[in-house]
């Protein structure tokens, strides 16, 4: 609303509800609320006029008793996130990332005491803070990403009670159908995730499988003998077959799976995953690892295994019920054709070496 009107050569000045104005001597004072603190002027600092007043909002409803015993403020989490462990085990060029825009998030919200945090305009002081660069969308985004990171890791230390910045959307658009995880990305986010994540992040890296298909696999439709999964995809309704073979990787860690429900694979209760609980577990992972990608991108990065593994691009294409095309460009991009030819020489080494 008010904050995107802030975008052009002219201004038009913010009308926030509740702004209580006071007109004297021929000048007009704004503020917050009745009662409330003074707000810089809209006309020559409109940007700093949201960013008080959505300041003054959040803190409106916190007992002033609180406030005045040195509550926690976002300053503090910053710090104390910064000499976490999670935050050490980040790769050194991510470190220096996430430094750079913790700078920001201090500048913006580093006096704000923390139960602001919960506060329901809180997501919209969020986005205004983000959009404030929204001429740099992937640096935007990135704002978002670290500012996620820094209030997850205070939830798990029971900081806050909930991430004020969960669910905002992303405003750089991509297509991402050509982005994969790396075997060094993957590797890293396996280690850091739960063994139960872990299996599912490996089934669904060396499958293709979306994540609601990959929660909803059970046993039936795994068939080990003949070493194929034949599942009637969520996305389509049930029209269309995944039917991806089982390759080395994702039999293993199937394999390794308790089978303790008709789903294959199941959470650390062993009850079977939901598609918020793995995807939670997921992006913990992630952001552990600093790595700004998503489960989804795994379904790239399996057909670049089914690539490794000798399939051509019609094969993979079928498997995972993508188009021809769009499986090409991924291979293209990620498999060299000497790294196909070292693995199809690889596996004929090891078929003649069977054969003696």
């Amino acid at each position: 609303m008010h904050g995107s009107r802030l975008v052009g050569r002219k201004t038009k000045r913010p009308d926030l509800p509740e702004v209580h104005v006071v007109r004297a001597k021929g000048r007009e004072y704004h503020y917050a609320y009745r009662g409330g603190p003074r707000l810089p002027n809209p006309d020559t600092h409109p940007l700093a006029y949201i960013s008080a007043y959505e300041q003054a909002h959040a803190e409106r409803y916190l007992p002033s008793a609180v406030r005045s015993q040195g509550e926690k403020t976002v300053g503090d989490l910053v710090a104390l996130y910064k000499q976490s462990g999670d935050f050490a085990r980040l790769a050194a060029s991510t470190q220096k990332l996430y430094s750079s825009v913790l700078v920001a998030v201090e500048a913006h919200f580093g006096k704000l005491a923390i139960v602001a945090l919960k506060s329901e305009r809180m997501p919209a002081q969020i986005r205004r803070w983000r959009d404030e660069i929204a001429d740099r969308p992937r640096a935007a985004d990135t704002r978002i990403e670290v500012l996620s990171a820094l209030l997850q890791w205070a939830v798990r230390y029971s900081f806050v009670s909930k991430n004020a910045a969960r669910g905002i959307e992303a405003i750089h658009r991509t297509n991402r159908s050509d982005i994969i995880w790396t075997e060094d990305e993957l590797r890293r986010l396996a280690a850091a995730a739960t063994p139960e994540c872990a299996r599912a992040i490996i089934v669904a890296a060396y499958t293709g499988l979306r994540l609601g298909d990959l929660i909803g696999l059970t046993w039936a439709e795994i068939d080990f003998d003949v070493g194929v999964i034949e599942r009637a995809t969520n996305k389509s309704g049930g029209r269309t077959l995944a039917t991806p073979p089982l390759l080395p990787e994702a039999r293993a860690a199937l394999e390794s799976a308790p089978r303790v429900a008709p789903r294959a694979l199941t959470s650390g209760l062993g009850r079977p995953w939901t598609q918020s609980g793995l995807g939670n577990a997921f992006r913990d992972a992630r952001n552990a690892i600093g790595v700004n990608k998503r489960f989804h991108d795994l379904r790239g990065t399996a057909a670049t295994r089914f690539a490794s593994a000798g399939f051509g691009a019609q094969q993979i294409s079928a498997f995972m019920g993508w188009e021809e095309g769009r499986v090409e460009a991924i291979l293209k991009r990620y498999v060299s054709k000497r790294k196909l030819a070292e693995d199809a020489a690889r596996r004929l080494r090891d078929a003649s070496e069977d054969d003696r």
